[in-house]
């Protein structure tokens, strides 16, 4: 949503891009298993100086599924995600 010429953003509020939040709430994880089970994917550029994202587009993919060890990292972000 637009801002008006008369609101500003919070000063303590933080302003992180929307794509890394996505990230790190581990929303992309959760919709990449769900994309598997359909043998697609969505593939996201990351510039490595900012962490922001450039790009991200579906792709085809034969992958079903993580590995565990990233399953129960990505799990406990998307389950502090949640919370937020």
């Amino acid at each position: 949503m637009p801002q008006s010429e008369d609101s500003t953003p919070d000063e303590g509020a933080p302003h992180d891009p929307p794509g890394i939040e996505f990230r790190a709430a581990g929303l992309l994880w959760w919709l990449n298993r769900i994309l598997h089970t359909f043998g697609w994917s969505i593939v996201v550029g990351v510039d490595e100086d900012t962490d922001e994202t450039v790009h991200a587009f579906p792709v085809r993919t034969g992958c079903l599924g993580f590995p565990d060890e990233m399953n129960e990292r990505r799990l406990a972000d998307f389950r502090k995600g949640l919370k937020q």
